[in-house]
């Protein structure tokens, strides 16, 4: 119910203002998005689908079981503008995640969306992230997503204007400059 009432302030509240929603989740962030999609679609806790109405979604390394997390993508898919998801069979803390003394369910960032290249839902965009360069930080790849080398991703980095490291190795030096 808290990310639902977090979503209806936004949407509704004193911050109205903001007419686009973009949600990260990484690891377990994406359990709680796809539970929160499950009781807006029951219309439990104040929600409804319609808080996520034109919302681009990007999940990283989900850690949710992967059919509920398909599921959840379908019950939303009227009202997202996209879903990109990021998923590497190398990722061990979602092989340890899916153990059966964990929760014995492959977890969705294991592997590619049910409905990548599927002409029904062009919205899914399913990559699988080969590109780890932190070898020991298997899990932590979002990093590297939110980085440099993803063009999907600096989209979304300049949507939220969030600096970069060269942005802000000049700020540095602009500070320096100026004392």
């Amino acid at each position: 119910g808290y990310f639902i009432s977090y979503l209806n302030c936004i949407r509704e509240g004193e911050y109205h203002k903001f007419n686009q929603i973009d949600i990260i989740c990484h690891s377990m962030g994406n359990y709680l998005l796809t539970q929160t999609i499950g009781l807006c679609v029951k219309s439990m806790n104040g929600g409804s689908l319609e808080l996520f109405a034109g919302c681009n979604i990007i999940c990283v390394a989900a850690d949710s079981p992967y059919d509920e997390y398909n599921k959840a993508i379908i019950d939303v898919y009227d009202q997202i503008s996209n879903w990109i998801h990021y998923w590497t069979n190398e990722d061990w803390a979602l092989w340890a995640s899916s153990t059966w003394f964990v929760n014995n369910q492959k977890r969705a960032g294991q592997m590619e969306s049910k409905y990548k290249g599927d002409e029904n839902y062009p919205k899914v965009l399913s990559v699988e992230w080969t590109e780890t360069k932190c070898i020991d930080s298997d899990h932590g790849y979002i990093d590297e997503i939110l980085g440099k080398f993803d063009p999907l991703a600096n989209d979304v980095i300049a949507r939220l204007n969030i600096p970069q490291e060269d942005e802000n190795k000049e700020n540095e030096q602009a500070s320096k400059s100026s004392e």
